[in-house]
């Protein structure tokens, strides 16, 4: 029996003289463009691919064009409406008409694209995504996580080549208060499909080590440029990276999946340093601001020692005033006691001599008994004045251990200061101006500093 076949030609024309009758119109179709090429003659040679989004295997692959005076409106329209360059990588939807050509089988005619499109798939995306991370209970773990007052060893994730590297570092390490970071930086890619692997594999690698936060720095790009950071896996690693993360991505107006799930979202580069520096300046004013208060304290503490120390030393000063007027007293009384009862006695011997033969005996007595009391009352009053002596004494040395105990020089001892300014003590910062030359005195001597 003979077998019935067909040509190539004859199969070709049944096939074109099929598609002319199913598409006998323009269509619009979705798809990914997988390859690009502008020609020197400004045709736009493409291929337009379908992904199975779970195995992430291309499922269907067409070749397509764009004539040239036609792509030159289609693609500054585009571009114009999304912001964002036509090129690989974009879901499109697309109006062809659909060829087929006996050489070269199948091509697509793109007749017009929809800029609208392409903008809803992204923000689409983006929205899944964090649908699927919240569902998961992921989405807010790295911004439970607290970014420590004082960060000084950063880990940072960006490309050598990428503007936003270098605006992060020059920014951060020339800070105005000269705070010190220690940056350890990672090279990772930042445009392209390689970007989302690139970076899962440092975050893998620095999971364990001492840092206290990651930053993921990039410059400003398209949108296209920034479509790698709207990846679920790499959004999905930054939820339950055991280290606050800082992303730093595009510029103020660019958001992306990462900026969502970091544990902080800066506008730049440059604002991600700004904001670690501004952490640490909070950190160092408040530390600031409780050493004025220890300060304040202890100024108030010596002060009041000072005070003390002055009250009781003119006490001391007024007592020995007091004891050096009543010995005077004492020796003027003698004196007097001696030389006028020598006087009377010679006054009176000429009215009365003839009876000093009769007196002599009694005058003595008299002399003897009051002489003896004199010597009593002078033993007397010398015990007296040596127990007065004692008990201020007594006094003095405990006044001069409670002095002792509150001397300036044992108080700095214990570790608190003095500072002067122009040989006079500052009580409060407000006393203080920049380019002032201040003195601190310690226990062990002093040094001379300047305000800046």
């Amino acid at each position: 029996m003979e077998r019935k076949f067909y040509t190539l030609s004859q199969l070709s024309l049944i096939i074109k003289e099929t598609f002319y009758t199913v598409f006998n119109t323009a269509i619009w179709i979705k798809a990914e463009i997988n390859e690009l090429y502008e020609h020197s003659n400004r045709n736009c040679y493409l291929e337009l691919i379908e992904k199975d989004v779970i195995k992430d295997k291309i499922i269907a692959k067409f070749r397509a064009i764009i004539w040239g005076d036609r792509y030159y409106f289609l693609k500054k329209n585009f571009e114009n409406v999304t912001g964002v360059s036509f090129g690989i990588g974009l879901s499109v939807l697309l109006k062809v008409n659909v060829e087929y050509n006996e050489l070269y089988g199948v091509t697509l005619i793109v007749l017009d694209i929809d800029p609208s499109y392409t903008l809803g798939e992204w923000e689409q995306r983006r929205i899944e995504i964090l649908r699927r991370l919240e569902k998961e209970g992921v989405i807010s773990l790295n911004k439970e996580l607290k970014i420590p007052d004082v960060t000084q060893n950063i880990a940072l994730i960006s490309s050598k080549i990428a503007a936003g590297c270098q605006d992060f570092i020059k920014h951060l390490l020339n800070n105005p208060y000269k705070f010190k970071y220690n940056i350890t930086f990672y090279e990772a890619s930042m445009q392209g499909e390689g970007v989302e692997k690139s970076i899962i594999d440092i975050l893998d690698k620095i999971a364990n080590k001492n840092y206290d936060v990651v930053v993921i720095a990039r410059g400003g790009g398209s949108k296209a440029d920034l479509a790698a950071f709207d990846s679920y896996r790499l959004a999905y690693h930054v939820c339950q990276f055991p280290i606050p993360i800082i992303s730093a991505i595009g510029h103020e107006r660019d958001y992306t999946v990462i900026d969502y799930v970091a544990n902080t979202r800066a506008k730049t580069p440059t604002d991600a340093a700004a904001i670690i520096i501004e952490k640490t300046l909070n950190y160092w004013l408040s530390c600031t601001r409780f050493c004025e208060k220890i300060i304040n304290y202890s100024q108030e503490i010596i002060y009041n020692q000072i005070n003390k120390f002055s009250f009781f030393s003119n006490s001391i000063l007024k007592s020995k005033s007091i004891i050096d007027k009543h010995i005077l007293k004492i020796k003027n009384l003698s004196y007097s006691l001696k030389y006028t009862t020598k006087f009377i006695v010679n006054e009176q011997s000429s009215n009365f001599t003839n009876l000093s033969n009769k007196l002599s005996n009694a005058t003595k007595t008299f002399f003897h008994t009051n002489n003896i009391a004199l010597e009593n009352n002078i033993k007397s009053l010398k015990k007296n004045l040596v127990n007065l002596f004692m008990l201020l004494n007594n006094k003095v040395v405990n006044y001069e251990k409670i002095i002792n105990s509150h001397n300036p020089i044992n108080v700095l001892r214990k570790g608190y200061t003095i500072t002067y300014k122009n040989k006079k003590i500052i009580k409060s910062k407000s006393n203080l101006t920049q380019d002032d030359i201040i003195t601190t005195k310690f226990y062990d001597g002093e040094v001379s500093s300047k305000i800046i």
